[in-house]
């Protein structure tokens, strides 16, 4: 027996047991969207004339949440291509948030005082970090306490503050690299994880010490920290993430335990250095010991969480061009000097991380178009004050206190008005010659005002270093299902400036052997 839409509409009824006919429900329905639509102007945020201008969501109240969930940090670029305009006002609910798609009127925004980065540390440490009441309470209570800790934090990343931690660094991802033993090939199933993995275990090695919670030698806790960042977001976007987001939940109690287990041993005051040893003696004598591991998680979070997809993508645009291989791999071996060891045929490679910028331009300029490309960042602020911006034409626009702000980078680093027909490419030369004032506007890979990177300097020198012992001491031969040109780069995610790539590049596997005469190379760097 069939079904159509007529006996379908008859049989309807509204629980009373009284048939529905095709007019009833047409009222019916009627009635729903005019509800809807009265609903939708009686919540419509108040918007000035000076504000920038109001874009409301294609579904009323929700449509704007559901695409900026769906698309995260690609959302702004709809947004900009949808209106083209430099900043927008978007209806969430029955409240607002600010978006700014230009990268002149966004470098005003971060440098104003009244958009302030604290608030949403603070939103972090509650929401993601799970700090406890009292501790939220006595942040909250004390203004200086946050400013200091973000100061101490650049203070201890300072480029002459870093030269011992920089070269640990850089020592321990040069013992990983060579662990090939007697020249056998080493099998990496998966050149993304390695890369990431190289990079999370060299950076809190050289900040937590031996017994930080990843190192060269125990590199176990790798899986549990990057699903805690995978899932990060859905701590706050979930309904019960305990159960909801499994994987984030589990990742990040593992973390919490192996950092329980460091500071319970006091490693943070006889082993840590730079940034970790300076934030964690404010932290121990201002909150309860049970939330240091908590606190210092989120401090150390976002460094190693950002560099592990800045590494991969270095790598992936030298390896993947022949040419751009040549050009490094010719760059980095001029600049490593060799040292003969006595007579057991060995040598030790020498490299000055501090020089890498006029000694390797080639290299470093590979650094920046690679790091352009792959950041597709959004900036968090909340206005804590009224501050009227102006964008690169001259056009103000009112930012009420209050409301939160976002201000999209990437939208300016794919930008073909100002990086060229070639902006998605990747063409390092640009580097080489002198940025245009757009050029240099645009350029906020690293943040800017009050909350530039510290760490920028930092990851600089390290992902050379891994540069540096790979293409000049090792072969790298693509062995999976998956090729160079089959990569594809990922959408930013929300929490997370770098993108990863697609699918992770599951089934880019490799062959990674010495090269002839650097079998018996050790590496030793100075920062």
């Amino acid at each position: 027996m069939s079904l159509n839409s007529s006996s379908i509409l008859e049989s309807a009824s509204l629980g009373s047991g009284l048939p529905l006919n095709k007019g009833t429900l047409i009222l019916l329905l009627a009635g729903v969207a005019a509800l809807l639509v009265g609903l939708d102007k009686l919540l419509t945020p108040s918007v000035s004339s000076s504000e920038p201008w109001l874009l409301k969501p294609s579904i009323p109240l929700i449509g704007h949440i559901i695409n900026l969930l769906r698309y995260e940090n690609d959302f702004h670029h709809r947004l900009y291509k949808q209106t083209g305009r430099p900043a927008l006002t978007l209806q969430m609910l029955w409240g607002k948030l600010y978006v700014i798609l230009d990268h002149r009127l966004g470098s005003a925004a971060m440098r104003a005082s009244e958009a302030s980065f604290d608030e949403f540390g603070k939103d972090f440490g509650e929401q993601i970090l799970a700090l406890q009441p009292d501790t939220m309470r006595r942040v909250n209570e004390d203004p200086a306490w946050f400013p200091m800790f973000n100061r101490v934090s650049a203070e201890s990343l300072a480029p002459l503050r870093l030269r011992d931690v920089t070269s640990d660094a850089a020592d321990a991802l040069a013992r990983v690299v060579c662990e090939t033993g007697d020249g056998s090939p080493l099998t990496v199933p998966n050149l993304y994880y390695w890369a990431r993995e190289l990079i999370t275990s060299a950076t809190l090695e050289a900040m937590m010490g031996p017994h930080g919670i990843v190192t060269s030698k125990d590199r176990s806790l790798n899986e549990y920290l990057w699903a805690f960042e995978g899932g990060v977001a859905s701590f706050v976007t979930h309904p019960l993430p305990r159960f909801t987001a499994r994987k984030a939940w589990n990742g990040r109690a593992k973390v919490f335990e192996a950092m329980a287990r460091y500071f319970g041993g006091e490693f943070d005051r006889t082993e840590s250095r730079g940034m970790v040893k300076a934030r964690s003696a404010i932290s121990r004598v201002t909150f309860e010991a049970a939330e240091l591991p908590r606190i210092e998680t989120g401090a150390i979070f976002p460094m190693v969480t950002n560099s592990g997809p800045m590494g991969f993508w270095f790598l992936y645009f030298i390896y993947s061009n022949r040419d751009v291989l040549a050009r490094v791999r010719a760059e980095l071996q001029a600049a490593t000097v060799l040292t003969p060891n006595d007579d057991d045929g060995t040598q030790t490679a020498s490299f000055n991380l501090a020089r890498v910028e006029y000694s390797c331009p080639f290299t470093s300029a590979c650094f920046k178009e690679a790091v352009r490309l792959a950041n597709n960042g959004v900036q968090n602020r909340r206005m804590v004050g009224d501050a009227t911006l102006r964008d690169g034409e001259g056009r103000s626009y009112l930012f009420k206190k209050g409301t939160d702000l976002q201000i999209s980078t990437g939208i300016g680093h794919r930008s073909r008005e100002i990086w060229g027909d070639d902006a998605l490419e990747f063409r390092p030369d640009r580097f080489l010659r002198p940025l245009t004032r757009e050029q240099k506007a645009a350029y906020q890979v690293w943040g800017g005002g009050a909350h530039l990177c510290p760490g920028r300097h930092f990851v600089l020198q390290e992902v050379v270093s891994m540069a540096a012992v790979l293409v000049v001491g090792f072969d790298l031969e693509l062995t999976g299902p998956l090729r160079w040109e089959d990569v594809k780069m990922g959408q930013g995610t929300m929490g997370n400036n770098s993108c990863k790539p697609v699918n992770d590049a599951k089934g880019l596997q490799a062959k990674v052997s010495r090269r002839a005469g650097w079998e018996k190379t050790t590496w030793a760097f100075e920062a």
